[in-house]
């Protein structure tokens, strides 16, 4: 009797938990939305999961079930179910409502194209925060949680899941862009602000290839382009003063004091803004704030909520399209050496036109957060002269610190041979670390296609001579691969591609140690290879 009265509540569980998965994706959308109808939807639809929850723990609690339990092989079901259960709860009834006093709490401000009133987005700071944290933990729980055995179980546990990890990614994102957006927006008074375009198509460790820069003013709201300009315009210095030894032994032989396209050699944004200050205030009088970088996947992120942008030449430039624009086009129309200039203005021209079109947006603040929040995987990073919103953005993915996750290794790629095919090259890292030994197994694939690229993408520049280049097919290419392990590693040993070989140099950096590896060269159309690291953990 009692076993068929488990049966029975099986679907009702599976059930509840698609009905919760679904309503908690509409919950997400609704936050997003931010307009007055969507915190009407918002608002009815948390009684709605709490609803969802109390009938998953109906399906997974009672006498059926507790009597069940002594029968061999049932108390693992039942465990799940009531867990299962117990997660969903903490989701409705502990994150979500989270969510609405965040929705709430910027519902008056509305984005006018001019001075706003930030005070706001001051308030939503803290439910973002208590929200993030809390799924944070619920993600957690969940990813450690077994699957089930029983369908009907599994299949709730991996709709639940679902919806946390939506709500995760989500809740990250406008943390991070509530921390730091009023301060951005000068809330506190003026703040001036170099935002530099770095171009993935010729990697450095913090992104990309230094192309434009635009200088932003903004207060009360407001932001305003003070200047603009490409690379070429900007010098070096040569004093090293307050730059980590560690950073300036490795990286200063390479030019990172005196050419910008150099300055972001190293993964740690915090260490390349402090370079950029030194060149910057070289040759330009005045306090700058904070230092943004930002990619062109970040400007599409940016654009899918304002919409394309026009350049002075008439070129529109949209969401889809800006990627491609920066990484391909611009070096098919001006595929000339001499033509660098032209190349790079476009570089700040679409960076200049950018940050208008966000000073301009009208309407909710919700999705251009959630963007900006977003466009941190895409390569957005944020480092502040003033020491405690550093040590806040140190926090934080945005603020691209080696010290942000110090357990995880950091994998940077710098680009050798001059070409724009990095682009093309995929990048997965596995880490293992037990009994004192660790392992990071990188594997580089180069999916650039065979034919149809740019000869400007695919030139290598290391060769030296038209007839050296004749040798090589295009689009093969050449990195310097740099593995950040956490701490300090000793007895360090490569392969690469199965065969023993002398890493390039093993030096230490921000707490961590740095192995150099020259892979083979890569040809396109999806030729990958493979180096594994190990050592001795300290």
């Amino acid at each position: 009797m009692d076993l068929a009265a488990v049966a029975v509540r099986l679907p009702r569980l599976r059930d509840a938990g698609n009905r919760l998965q679904a309503d908690a994706h509409q919950l997400q959308a609704d936050v997003t939305d931010g307009g007055t109808a969507g915190i009407a939807r918002a608002d009815a639809l948390l009684g709605r999961l709490q609803a969802d929850s109390r009938a998953l723990g109906s399906a997974a609690g009672g006498a059926a079930w507790t009597t069940t339990a002594v029968i061999p092989g049932l108390s693992g079901p039942l465990d799940a179910a009531q867990a299962l259960a117990a997660d969903a709860r903490t989701l409705t009834d502990g994150v979500l409502p989270d969510y609405l006093r965040l929705l709430h709490s910027v519902r008056s401000l509305s984005l006018q194209g001019g001075a706003t009133d930030l005070a706001p987005l001051l308030a939503a700071r803290g439910p973002a925060a208590s929200a993030a944290a809390k799924v944070d933990a619920l993600q957690t729980t969940i990813d450690r949680r077994p699957i089930s055995g029983v369908p009907q179980i599994a299949r709730a546990q991996r709709a639940l899941a679902k919806a946390v990890g939506q709500l995760h990614g989500y809740a990250k994102s406008i943390d991070v862009a509530l921390a730091v957006a009023p301060d951005l927006l000068g809330a506190d008074g003026p703040r001036t602000t170099l935002a530099v375009l770095e171009s993935p198509a010729e990697s450095r460790g913090t992104g990309g290839l230094v192309g434009g820069y635009v200088l932003l003013r903004a207060q009360n709201g407001r932001i305003t382009v003070v200047s603009q300009g490409t690379q070429s315009q900007m010098g070096g210095v040569t004093d090293a003063t307050g730059l980590p030894a560690d950073f300036v032994h490795t990286y200063e032989p390479l030019g990172v004091l005196r050419d910008w396209r150099a300055t972001p050699l190293s993964p740690d944004f915090p260490v390349t803004a402090q370079v950029w200050r030194k060149l910057w205030a070289a040759e330009h009088p005045g306090q700058v704030d904070g230092f943004l970088a930002i990619t062109p996947a970040a400007v599409a992120a940016v654009l899918s909520v304002t919409g394309p942008v026009t350049l002075p030449d008439g070129t529109t430039v949209t969401a889809e399209s800006v990627q491609r624009f920066l990484q391909l086009d611009v070096y098919a129309k001006f595929p000339l050496q001499q033509q660098e200039p032209v190349r790079d203005a476009y570089q700040h021209l679409v960076l200049a036109a950018m940050l208008d079109k966000v000073s301009a947006y009208r309407g909710s603040p919700m999705p251009l957060l959630r963007a900006l929040g977003g466009a941190v995987s895409g390569g957005l990073r944020l480092a502040a002269s003033d020491p405690a919103q550093e040590a806040k953005l140190a926090t934080t993915p945005l603020g691209g610190s080696l010290r942000y996750d110090p357990g995880a290794p950091v994998l940077g790629i710098d680009n050798t041979d001059g070409s724009k095919l990095d682009q093309f090259l995929d990048r997965k890292v596995a880490y293992r670390a037990t009994g004192g030994r660790v392992s990071a197994t990188v594997t580089l694939t180069n999916t650039a296609p065979t034919t149809g690229l740019p000869a400007y993408v695919t030139y290598r520049v290391d060769l030296g001579t038209d007839a050296a280049r004749a040798q090589h097919r295009p689009g093969e290419h050449m990195v310097l691969a740099a593995l950040y392990l956490p701490g300090t590693v000793t007895d360090v040993s490569v392969t690469v591609d199965g065969h023993a070989e002398a890493p390039r140099s093993v030096l230490p950096e921000n707490g961590r140690t740095v192995v150099f590896v020259v892979p083979r060269a890569l040809g396109p159309g999806g030729d990958a290879t493979t180096f594994t690291v190990t050592g001795t953990a300290r």
